[in-house]
């Protein structure tokens, strides 16, 4: 490699590697929720679990006035003895709160093979550490710093000795752990590709959520209910009868740019072109038909091939019948966008929502749809 050559900052990808693998250890942690707990993202910690104690109040009201808290940090990384500090500062600014931690736990990645560091602490040399420390005000030792003047060396130690007693490093391979913690919940046994697939829509259900609140500077809570809601609602979307995903969850998580080169080689984007739509409209047609691409591949990996020659059998036919209307009706313009319009406003039984069926219009345009190629206009081939 050349002195000179540009070599691009990783440092975002490292960055965004590190937020989704906290992400899938909060889906995991989510199915180890009882009744009156949930977990939470960017609350105490990385995330949190957090068990609430319904008490009667004045014999009229439940109100929830306990809480205890399970604190994590998540580090998919090697934990060096200045990792190990850092997390501990920031444990010690929780104890020291008013907030009832009932356990700390370091959760990191197997195969980085870390050794747990933090047990191995001199508590003695890392509190003189503390005291000794001239770093900038707001660095996470100055904080634990400004804590120990504040309340006395003999307590600061008090608290150090409390954090370690209620502390534990699990180190898991993630990816297997979270494959393994769904078997029961999403039946394993009876259908391991229909399994696969309810893991992936869980997974996106769970990342969108935590998105939608990160965008606007919130940490995100998920409770037992609202846990046991998303369940149902994957159980019920990937079935052995069909596979379907939320137009919702799909269009958080997708991007398109209408303008990318390789999209304006697909004879669906050039088609689309010659309807004159606007530029809202057209860019939500191709998101609908990469969704729509989305859901057949699903399908027809999950055995459900049937359902889709269905559907777009009869999408080629809704498009015969509406060129057999546009040519009846006087006062209506055989013009790609009337073709295209009259199309997706016909019923297709076999597709779950309005966005699978539009999509499904623009997907049969493509260049290998065959005999049942759609055409919105036929000058482009």
């Amino acid at each position: 490699m050349e002195e000179n050559e540009y070599q691009p900052d990783k440092s975002g990808l490292v960055s965004l590697g590190g937020f989704s693998y906290q992400i899938k250890v909060f889906a995991m942690l989510a199915t180890e929720l009882r009744e009156g707990e949930s977990v939470e993202f960017e609350t105490f910690d990385d995330l949190a679990k957090s068990k609430v104690s319904l008490e009667n109040f004045d014999d009229r009201i439940d109100a929830c006035i306990v809480k205890s808290v399970t604190a994590y940090q998540v580090k998919r990384t090697n934990i060096s003895d200045d990792v190990a500090k850092n997390v501990l500062y920031n444990w010690i600014l929780l104890e020291n709160s008013s907030v009832n931690i009932e356990k700390y736990v370091l959760f990191t990645e197997s195969s980085y093979g870390n050794e747990d560091l933090i047990k191995l602490i001199n508590i003695d040399h890392f509190i003189q550490e503390i005291e000794s420390s001239v770093k900038r005000k707001n660095a996470n030792i100055s904080k634990a710093k400004a804590v120990l003047e504040k309340i006395g060396k003999d307590k600061f130690k008090e608290i150090v000795e409390k954090i370690i007693s209620k502390y534990e490093m699990t180190s898991k391979s993630l990816d297997e752990a979270f494959f393994d913690s769904f078997k029961e919940i999403f039946s394993y046994s009876w259908n391991k590709a229909i399994y696969i697939n309810r893991l992936e829509v869980y997974l996106g259900n769970i990342f969108s959520r935590i998105m939608k609140c990160a965008c606007k500077g919130e940490p995100f809570s998920l409770s037992h209910v609202d846990f046991q809601a998303i369940i149902e609602n994957v159980r019920s979307q990937v079935s052995d009868e069909h596979y379907e995903l939320s137009y919702s969850d799909f269009r958080d998580n997708f991007s398109i740019d209408e303008s990318y080169s390789s999209l304006k080689d697909l004879r669906e984007y050039k088609q689309l072109e010659k309807c004159k739509l606007s530029s809202l409209v057209f860019k939500d047609n191709l998101v609908q038909e990469f969704y729509y691409k989305h859901l057949r591949q699903k399908n027809l990996e999950s055995m459900h091939s049937s359902n889709v020659k269905d559907l777009e059998r009869t999408t080629f036919e809704n498009f015969n019948v509406a060129l057999e209307e546009i040519e009846m009706l006087e006062t209506v313009q055989n013009i790609p966008k009337t073709r295209l319009l009259k199309t997706q406003e016909k019923p297709n039984s076999y597709a779950r929502n309005d966005q699978m069926r539009k999509g499904a219009c623009i997907y049969m345009t493509r260049d290998d749809a065959g005999e049942m190629q759609i055409s919105w206009s036929d000058d482009e081939n």
